[in-house]
């Protein structure tokens, strides 16, 4: 029963570490999350500041670590957000 137990939690770690690249926020969600273990970008995420900050936060924190916004273009220049995992 303990093993049993066990394994289900396992599958269920498993299944919580893909990045959906989908975080509502204060106005409205931030879509199309990208990147890998060393950080990522987040498109148009000027837009919404406190759900940028939480995507990448939930991405970073796949790997157990936590983001660094390393550049934020304004609304005319596209809205990117980059960042990186330390």
């Amino acid at each position: 029963m303990v093993a049993i137990a066990g394994l289900a939690a396992l599958l269920a770690g498993c299944a919580g570490t893909g990045d959906t690249g989908v975080v509502a926020g204060g106005g409205g969600a931030v879509t199309g999350v990208t990147g890998n273990e060393r950080g990522g970008r987040i498109p148009n995420g000027i837009n919404d500041v406190p759900a940028a900050t939480a995507a990448a936060q939930s991405h970073c924190a796949q790997f157990k670590k936590r983001a660094i916004f390393t550049e934020m273009k304004t609304a005319s220049e596209g809205g990117l957000i980059a960042f990186e995992c330390r």
